[in-house]
């Protein structure tokens, strides 16, 4: 996905889990220099718990009260890992 500023993924669960090919993307990913938002479940164990743990990985607990708030945190947080429009030649926009 070289033409991709933020990698987006919608749920990492118990499903993702058990495909080998899906858990090695992701590990793919995450190790790239791209930035990551996904979902994970918030069931403990394995390698949801590796992801979870790793010093580059920020977690935002959501919850049914302030999910439409939470994106504000996720831009603040994503604004110093994508480059500038100077940098990038491109709009901010994602």
């Amino acid at each position: 996905m070289p033409d991709r500023r933020v990698i987006v993924i919608d749920e990492i669960g118990k499903m993702e889990c058990i495909s080998q090919m899906f858990m090695d993307m992701l590990i793919r990913l995450l190790d790239g220099n791209r930035p990551v938002v996904a979902t994970i479940a918030l069931k403990r164990g394995g390698v949801l718990d590796r992801v979870k743990q790793r010093s580059d990985v920020h977690l935002f607990h959501v919850l049914r009260l302030d999910r439409d708030m939470i994106i504000n945190d996720v831009r603040k947080a994503l604004e110093g890992l994508l480059p500038t429009e100077s940098a990038a030649g491109k709009s901010r926009s994602c």
